[in-house]
């Protein structure tokens, strides 16, 4: 059976987002169970699962930590972090060749300065998403691969849900474990990334459920959403992070 932890949430300040009050905050929460990295194959539980709830917004950053990873040859690591939606990226894999670690601890952030080493020893510390090489391939119930690397593939997503963590071995005769990992989940009013986006936004009077959002091409100083089957126009409004 998988145990979860419920999320500690702050409130850090608020925004306003189309005459709603939209409150930021964060959340970091913790498989409790360790995983078994088993010498080939889907590690022990397959996935790992955190369940996330309570959260106002939409995620604007997403931060994992991997505490106590030791595995004899870590190469043969491959990791897939799954959304609740199934928004997924592969967030380590193909690192530290053959160099065995031993309860290291591994914040992976898109912020970092440096990706996990390819061909050197993996020491405590953060580190960018790193996919050294791609293909990976998983088993169900996981998506069978991913083309995402970077946690920031997350952004703008429903945040409340089970996340879930996948950890493969790729060749026989070594293995490892996980103590435990954990999530901190930033959220925030929805950004606009290209011109358009899609969310959920949890605010002061309800949910506001955003189905198509989009800059309006004759009128660009005019933004148009979709609520429901109800199309708004409003003016230019700031949506960003603050």
């Amino acid at each position: 059976m998988i145990r979860t932890a419920r999320p500690a949430i702050t409130k850090l300040s608020s925004f306003l987002l189309l005459g709603f009050a939209v409150l930021l905050s964060f959340a970091s929460v913790r498989a409790q169970n360790p995983i078994t990295i088993n010498q080939v194959g889907t590690a022990s539980p397959y996935p790992s699962v955190i369940n996330v709830s309570g959260q106002t917004g939409v995620v604007t950053k997403v931060t994992v930590t991997l505490t106590g990873f030791s595995h004899t040859f870590p190469d043969d690591v491959d990791i897939l972090l799954v959304a609740p939606n199934g928004t997924s990226a592969i967030i380590m894999s193909d690192v530290g060749n053959g160099f065995p670690t031993q309860a290291v601890n591994i914040t992976l952030d898109d912020a970092a300065a440096a990706n996990l080493p390819d061909e050197a020893q993996i020491t405590s510390g953060t580190y960018k998403p790193t996919n050294i090489e791609a293909g990976d391939q998983f088993v169900a119930p996981a998506p069978n691969s991913s083309a995402n690397t970077a946690l920031s593939t997350f952004n703008n997503l429903d945040p409340h849900g089970a996340w879930s963590l996948y950890v493969i071995d790729d060749s026989e005769g070594d293995s490892g474990s996980i103590t435990n990992f954990s999530l901190t989940i930033q959220t925030g009013p929805l950004t606009a990334a290209g011109g358009s986006l899609t969310g959920r936004v949890v605010t002061a009077r309800g949910v506001l459920e955003i189905f198509g959002f989009d800059l309006d091409r004759d009128f660009p100083e005019t933004r148009v959403a979709v609520v429901g089957s109800c199309v708004e126009r409003f003016g230019a409004v700031d949506i960003g992070s603050g």
